[in-house]
C-alpha cells in the first residue's frame, strides 16, 4: 500500500496490472503528518464508482479520486440531463439495508445520460477505513448482484474510495498500469503445442477483469505443469533414465524475489521498492518455499474459488464478500511470478522469444 501527501506527484509503482490501495494523507496545524494514526474510529464516506465493462472511466495511468466524478452503468433510472425539465424528474435513488442493530443508506447518483454512475454512503460508523470499506461493500454488493441477475446486465464496480471524515485520509483502490512493450520481430523459435496451450491460458488470465478467474487461470498453469512433470518422470523411468530435477522451490526472501524478477523481467530494473515487494511477498510467505506456500495458502484458496465458480456443491466463496476478494488479490502477484518461473524453466527455448 502506498501513502502520499496531498501535494506529491504520484509515480505509479507495484506489480503491473495487479490491484493496490493508494492513501492520501492530510496534515493540519493541529495534527501534522505522522502525529496521529492514518485512520481512527469514527465516521466514513464510501464511494463506489460504476462502469460498463470495456468502458472504464479512467485510463490505467490516470487514476482519480471520486469527489466530483460519476461513472456509468446499464442501470437507467432517469432522463438524460437535457430532458430534465421538472422538479419531479428523477436525479437519484436511495437504497436502505438493515441488519439486527444497524441501517445503512446508499445514495445512487445518476450521470448526464440518466444511468447510475456512483453509489455513496455518506456517514458510516466504522473502526477504520478498512472496516468501513468492508461493511459498505458487503451491504451493497447483494443489491448489485441481484440487479445483475434479475435484469440480466453486468454491474461492475470500477473502483472504491473511502474517506475518513475525522483524519481526512482518503483510500482509493486502483491497478498499477502495465508496461508498454515492443514485441520482437523476425525469426523466432517454433512454439510447441504444449507451450501454446499454457500461453493461451496465461493470456486469458491477463485479459480478464475478474480476479477470481485470473487466479484460477494462473493456478491451472502451475497445477498442469506439475502434472506434466510427473508424466515426464514416469516416462524417463520407463526408459531407464533419471527424472529431471527442478530447483525453483527456494526459500523466499526479498533478495530471492529480486533475483527472480531480474530473471523473469529483464527489461525492468526498478523493482526494489517496498510497495512492489510487499505485493509480491506477503508476510506469511517470507522464508517459506513455493511448495509450502502452495499447500498452505494457494491450494486451499483455489479450492474455495473453484467450488464457488466451477464445481458442484454449495457456493461459499463469493465476490460479494470483500475478504474473499482481498484474499485472491493478495496472492495473485506471487502466483503470477511463480507461474512465469515455472514456464521459463519448463520451456527455456520458447519463453521470451517474442520480447
Amino acid at each position: 500500500m502506498a501513502s502520499f501527501s496531498s501535494t506529491e506527484r504520484i509515480r505509479m509503482r507495484g506489480v503491473p496490472g495487479e490491484e493496490q490501495k493508494m492513501l492520501v494523507l492530510f496534515g493540519t496545524t493541529d495534527f501534522p503528518l505522522g502525529s496521529r494514526p492514518i485512520s481512527v474510529p469514527g465516521r466514513f464516506r464510501v464511494q463506489f464508482l460504476l462502469a460498463r465493462p470495456g468502458r472504464l472511466k479512467f485510463s490505467e495511468r490516470e487514476p482519480s479520486f471520486l469527489t466530483n466524478v460519476v461513472g456509468d452503468s446499464h442501470l437507467g433510472i432517469g432522463k438524460p440531463a437535457s430532458q430534465r425539465t421538472s422538479d419531479e424528474d428523477i436525479v437519484g435513488m436511495v437504497l436502505q439495508t438493515r441488519g439486527d442493530s444497524w441501517q445503512i443508506e446508499f445514495k445512487c447518483v445518476i450521470n448526464d445520460d440518466g444511468y447510475i454512475g456512483k453509489i455513496v454512503v455518506e456517514n458510516l460508523p466504522a473502526q477504520d477505513y478498512r472496516h468501513a470499506e468492508s461493511v459498505a461493500y458487503q451491504a451493497l454488493t447483494p443489491f448489485l448482484s441481484s440487479w445483475s441477475l434479475t435484469l440480466d446486465v453486468p454491474v461492475l464496480i470500477e473502483t472504491i474510495q473511502v474517506t475518513d471524515l475525522t483524519t481526512h485520509t482518503d483510500m482509493l483502490r486502483l491497478n498499477a498500469p502495465y508496461v508498454e512493450m515492443t514485441p520482437g520481430a523476425g525469426h523466432t523459435a517454433a512454439l510447441s503445442q504444449d507451450f501454446r496451450h499454457y500461453a493461451s491460458v496465461y493470456r486469458e488470465g491477463m485479459n480478464t477483469n475478474s480476479s477470481f478467474y485470473r487466479f484460477l487461470c494462473f493456478y491451472k498453469i502451475a497445477e498442469s505443469i506439475y502434472v506434466r512433470r510427473g508424466d515426464n518422470a514416469k516416462q524417463a523411468k520407463t526408459r531407464g533414465e533419471q527424472p529431471r530435477k527442478y530447483s525453483e522451490d527456494v526459500p523466499l526472501s526479498r533478495e530471492a524475489i529480486k533475483g527472480l524478477l531480474g530473471l523473469l523481467y529483464p527489461w525492468r530494473t526498478d523493482w526494489d521498492d517496498d510497495l512492489t515487494m510487499d505485493q509480491i511477498l506477503p508476510a506469511e510467505a517470507r522464508g517459506k518455499r513455493f511448495k509450502a506456500i502452495r499447500g498452505q495458502y494457494l491450494e486451499p484458496l483455489r479450492d474455495r474459488v473453484a467450488h464457488a465458480l466451477m464445481r458442484s456443491g454449495k457456493i461459499e466463496t463469493v465476490a460479494d464478500r470483500l475478504e474473499d476478494v482481498n484474499a485472491v488479490t493478495k496472492w495473485l502477484p506471487l502466483l503470477r511470478i511463480w507461474v512465469r518461473l515455472l514456464l521459463k524453466i519448463e520451456f527455456p527455448g520458447e519463453f521470451g522469444t517474442s520480447s
